[in-house]
């Protein structure tokens, strides 16, 4: 079977011999996941980085803590 076939995807021991249905499928996990606009989970996220800037500027005054930035895509 794998003679046939042009292009094979190996992670570890698991052979994936159609990377084009492979590479769709990841496609479609992603943007399911992906955060859909207005979503609570977000507002939530960014909450918890302000606060967690607030206690790191307030616990190392003496560093600069960077802050995640999240982007859409």
């Amino acid at each position: 079977m794998l003679d046939q076939v042009g292009d094979v995807i190996v992670l570890g021991n698991i052979v994936f011999p159609r990377p084009d249905q492979l590479a769709k499928s990841m496609e479609k996990l992603v943007l399911q996941s992906m955060a859909i606009l207005n979503d609570p989970r977000k507002q939530q996220l960014e909450e918890l980085e302000r606060q967690k800037a607030f206690i790191d500027k307030s616990r190392y005054p003496k560093f600069v803590v960077s802050s995640i930035v999240v982007s859409e895509f």
